[in-house]
């Protein structure tokens, strides 16, 4: 989770293409946090690395899935 503009948000890929995803963020304990009130859906993929590099509309290349 990162904050930008006073913002919670997320990344998550969209046909190759970071997508900025506003979250509201919850508790936080040992490096898990609560997310929820976003437009997060199931199936989702969450950029878990690299995530301070990009930007909305970032091109993103997939070199591992967890």
């Amino acid at each position: 989770i990162q904050v930008r503009e006073n913002k919670s948000m997320i990344f998550v890929l969209d046909e190759g293409k970071a997508k900025a995803v506003e979250v509201r963020a919850g508790l936080s304990t040992d490096g898990w946090t609560e997310v929820f009130d976003s437009a997060l859906a199931a199936g989702d993929k969450v950029i878990v690395k690299g995530y301070n590099l990009v930007n909305d509309g970032t091109p993103v290349d997939v070199v591992g899935e967890e």
